[in-house]
């Protein structure tokens, strides 16, 4: 076996680099930004499905939090080099939520049909107590969604989960709840 291979293997089977030498998945990004969220704000994330079938499943979950703020929902994609921007979007900008009334995603204005691949989308639902603005770093669009065409560079990744958490810290004071869904043919 390469020697230089095997001084970095104990690292790469640790996780610490992230795949293909050097660049941040959008996934990684979410799981940062979700690590800084407040702990203590109650964010529940109820009815999403484990999978949907590609093509023919939508993506529908309910969201409730015990504090007013507005609502963000980013997916890391199955292709594993996107990331969505899901609420707001360009047909459904309110994304004020208010403590303990439960909201039902998408609204009737707009659906999230699963269109692969095939694999696992990972989906941030945070809800901020005051407005944020991402595009200056979603600057793609897919339909009405905002995206970040990735890979992008590991410092790019990590300057993107500060931005979007909006903080320096290591707690921010956001509430986020992190979840899977499977896309299946």
């Amino acid at each position: 076996m390469n020697t230089r291979l095997c001084r970095w293997l104990p690292f790469l089977l640790l996780g610490l680099f992230p795949p293909a030498w050097g660049e941040s998945r959008p996934a990684e990004v979410l799981r940062d930004i979700h690590a800084r969220r407040d702990a203590g704000q109650t964010l529940r994330v109820e009815g999403a499905p484990a999978s949907v079938r590609i093509g023919r499943d939508s993506l529908r979950f309910t969201v409730t939090t015990d504090r007013d703020g507005y609502l963000y929902v980013l997916m890391a994609g199955s292709d594993g080099r996107q990331l969505t921007q899901l609420l707001p979007n360009a047909v459904d900008a309110d994304n004020r939520l208010q403590a303990g009334k439960p909201l039902t995603l998408p609204r009737s204005t707009w659906r999230f049909r699963a269109a692969g691949p095939a694999g696992e989308d990972h989906l941030l639902v945070m809800v901020s107590p005051e407005p944020r603005d991402f595009s200056h770093l979603l600057t793609g669009r897919v339909g009405p969604f905002r995206t970040l065409d990735a890979p992008s560079r590991r410092e790019r990744g990590i300057r993107i989960a500060q931005d979007i958490a909006g903080c320096a810290g290591s707690v921010c004071a956001y509430g986020a709840a992190l979840f899977s869904v499977r896309e299946a043919p």
